[in-house]
């Protein structure tokens, strides 16, 4: 076979692998898989805090956790292992609620935040009250508001300066207006532990 055959069977071949191809790839297109649809998220901060400030430029909440990915399409926020410090507009001296969740989402403008596993929350101890503590399995807060609320059993207590339940309240829903200073519950059971006496004191 000489040098001119030898070129136009290369030619043929190297046309026929072109057109191959291009067959392969427009049926790929029409009975390929479907398109992959948007991300999840579109951004994602790991060891974050975010802070709102008053008119004042005093410290309203402040909110830190180890993820945080805001939703495509502008759709919120989903975080984990959140922790949040919430201080009172009416009281700013009073200690702020320390409220710690598993997992939570928020809204784009952070205005309502969805906390779920093992929520708890503490309120260090004042003069005319104990150490405050709760726990439930789902909280909603809309900081702006200073108000939570949940629609799962609850668990509230006060201790004592020892660390013991000075009262126990549980209830299947509550809501707390902490500007307010109201507690709204529903279905309650509530334990009232009395102070024990010193040993050795007089009965």
């Amino acid at each position: 076979m000489n040098r001119a055959v030898l070129g136009q069977t290369a030619l043929a071949l190297g046309l026929f692998g072109v057109l191959g191809l291009m067959l392969w790839k427009n049926y790929g297109e029409q009975h390929g898989a479907a398109p992959i649809g948007p991300a999840p998220f579109d951004q994602r901060f790991t060891d974050f805090s975010a802070r709102q400030f008053t008119a004042q430029g005093e410290l309203n909440w402040l909110i830190t956790g180890a993820r945080l990915d805001h939703l495509t399409g502008d759709r919120g926020y989903t975080a984990r292992d959140l922790d949040a410090l919430l201080y009172s507009l009416r009281s700013p001296k009073s200690p702020p609620w320390h409220i710690h969740a598993d997992t939570g989402t928020a809204d784009e403008k952070l205005s309502e935040i969805h906390l779920q596993g093992a929520v708890q929350g503490t309120r260090a101890p004042t003069a005319s009250q104990g150490e405050l503590r709760f726990t439930t399995d789902a909280l909603t807060l809309w900081p702006s508001q200073d108000r939570a609320a949940s629609t799962t059993e609850s668990t509230l207590s006060e201790l004592t300066h020892t660390g013991q339940p000075r009262w126990q309240s549980t209830a299947q829903r509550f809501t707390l207006e902490y500007q307010a200073q109201t507690l709204t519950q529903s279905q309650v059971i509530d334990r009232y532990n009395p102070p024990r006496a010193a040993p050795g004191a007089s009965p």
